[in-house]
């Protein structure tokens, strides 16, 4: 024990630092963060519990066996008495697999030796009772649950029995992969019904620890096991009642049973303050991170700018060593490169107010030659409405006046026509987070795109409405795009650049200003058009998009060294388990 002891304690380092960033769904990054290395210290401890390698044997344990006969009995008692029904064919509960080896006092068993399978109530109506649903079962070691009450008549038929004592395990998938069961307690009257999506078995005799037939049903084996076993089509999944029955369990002998309970329950604390201490360090790092890049972005002069970032080059190493740091420098970068402090400007660049003028100009002519169709006028920019202090050359320009947008349009689906053929046709799902343009699940025909609305290479396309609103792309040839999505086809703007203007949060936080509803925010596109663009000289446009692109590569570069040295401590930690259960 002391060497299990040692090799849990020894590696902290290893534990905590075993980290790996949670994947975002929308537009930007995800703060949150999944704590590997904790996980499997926790898998680890159970593994170790169930095998007999937590805690010291003590010869004056009654050994398991005795317990297994005394069920048997207690199970003969209760078919004769007519309590319980007899099985209609002969079960056996002899386990097939004996993973691996248990102490001497032990025995294998199974749940469905132990405990009685969906037990049911008996209650009169009127009485109060506790009903937990699905979200009200915790996936944490302690089997924890909420409960609403309910009348009995209201949830005795139609749900699932439980009372205080049993054990319920959630059956469909993804429930039963997150590991969500309960040793139910502190039951209205003692009784409880809930969702039909569990399992439940109430443990025959009070010698048989329910906490210690939990802990077996959330070792990574069993739910591993139980995965492959699950019957049933994509999203309606489950666990077999076979599987949950006649699984492998290592029984320990009573005694044994409640100091693993004591001991599993004491180490998981510690996991919880070594995660909460780890979760806190990395907040604070981020913290720091964020106000230091801020100080960039709010330099006030050169010499500011200068005295900042020198400030963040002498801790560079320091500073930028999570995924989420590098991906906030990268954002610094973006906006550093829209506010014209990441290239010098030059005084003999065309000044952006001409490239305004040749662009309305440009429009102009498309509307004598009735190619588009005269747009309403927008709104002249206020000082106001201004985010930041530009350059002398540069300009603000609302993003309608700088190209000639449009909005998708789905071909109608009764026609199958229109699907099928070469031409790309894409939503919200085919712009990722990062900007790229992804694979699309759909195709038009030449028909089906005059019925959608094209955008050509290196037209932008911004979703406008969701929980994704604000991720853009640049089209790579013509494809044809839904109403969820917005287009501008930029007159004379470089496309590359106007593409990292509207990836800035400075961007992003007018899309959101703007838009409407609170649970899925929408901006029409009027109001997109009336949104704020830096427009910088043209050939500085193209200067900063070679120093952004050079920035970018530098910052995925250590990126990918920082995640090939977080893969290597995933698999150390995913090591020293192998090792401890070898």
């Amino acid at each position: 024990m002391t060497e299990i002891n040692k090799l849990i304690t020894n590696n902290i380092a290893v534990w905590s630092s075993a980290v790996q960033a949670k994947r975002a769904t929308g537009r930007g990054t995800s703060k949150k963060i999944r704590f590997v290395g904790i996980e499997s210290l926790r898998n680890l401890i159970v593994e170790l519990a169930l095998q007999g390698k937590l805690t010291h044997q003590e010869t004056s344990d009654t050994p398991s066996k005795q317990l297994v006969e005394k069920v048997n009995a207690k199970r003969a008692q209760l078919i004769k008495n007519k309590l319980l029904k007899k099985q209609k064919s002969k079960v056996s509960f002899e386990p097939t697999t004996k993973p691996y080896s248990i102490p001497s006092n032990w025995c294998w068993s199974s749940i469905g030796e132990l405990c009685e399978l969906a037990p049911k109530n008996e209650l009169a109506d009127e009485c109060e009772v506790s009903f937990i649903p699905m979200p009200l079962i915790s996936t944490s070691y302690s089997g924890s649950h909420g409960h609403e009450l309910k009348k009995w008549a209201e949830v005795r038929k139609g749900f699932t029995q439980f009372a205080d004592g049993d054990i319920g395990l959630a059956k469909i998938t993804p429930c039963f992969e997150n590991s969500k069961a309960a040793v139910f307690s502190g039951l209205k009257n003692g009784v409880g019904s809930g969702t039909t999506e569990l399992h439940v078995a109430r443990p025959l005799i009070k010698e048989i620890n329910p906490r210690y037939l939990l802990l077996f049903l959330k070792s990574p084996l069993f739910l591993r096991v139980g995965e492959s076993k699950m019957t049933g089509s994509a999203g309606q999944k489950r666990v077999p009642k076979d599987f949950f029955s006649t699984f492998s369990l290592p029984l320990a002998p009573e005694e044994e049973q409640s100091r693993i309970v004591a001991k599993v329950s004491e180490l998981m604390s510690l996991c919880d303050q070594l995660e909460q201490q780890t979760e806190a360090s990395i907040d604070a790092h981020q913290v720091l991170v964020e106000e230091l890049l801020t100080t960039l972005t709010n330099s006030q002069n050169a010499q500011d700018f200068q005295q900042n970032w020198t400030r963040i080059a002498e801790h560079f190493d320091l500073l930028f060593t999570t995924e989420h740091s590098i991906e906030q420098l990268k954002k610094t970068i973006l906006q550093l490169a829209v506010m014209g402090k990441l290239v010098p400007q030059d005084p003999t660049d065309e000044p952006a107010s001409d490239l305004l003028k040749k662009i309305a100009q440009e429009k102009e002519q498309l509307i004598k030659d009735k190619v588009i169709k005269k747009q309403k006028t927008l709104p002249v920019i206020s000082n106001e409405e201004m985010p930041f202090d530009l350059p002398k050359s540069w300009k603000w320009a609302r993003l309608g006046e700088i190209g000639i947008t449009s909005t998708g349009k789905t071909p109608s689906t009764k026609v199958p026509e229109y699907f099928g053929g070469d031409i790309p046709f894409i939503g919200p799902g085919q712009i990722s987070p990062s900007g790229q343009l992804l694979q699309e699940d759909k195709t038009l025909t030449e028909e089906g795109l005059t019925q959608s609305v094209t955008a050509n290479a290196n037209d932008l396309l911004m979703v406008c409405i969701g929980g994704s609103i604000g991720k853009s792309t640049l089209a790579n040839k013509a494809i044809g795009f839904n109403q969820q999505i917005n287009a501008v086809s930029p007159l004379r703007i470089d496309p590359h650049y106007l593409h990292i203007a509207v990836s800035t949060d400075s961007f992003y936080s007018s899309v959101i200003s703007k838009a409407s509803g609170s649970a899925t925010p929408i901006i029409n596109r009027s109001k997109w058009e009336e949104l704020l663009v830096p427009v910088a000289p043209l050939a500085e446009q193209t200067r900063i998009i070679s120093k952004t692109n050079d920035l970018i590569a530098l910052c995925e570069g250590i990126k990918h060294g920082l995640n090939n040295a977080g893969d290597i401590k995933v698999k150390l930690a995913s090591s020293i388990v192998g090792s401890a259960l070898s």
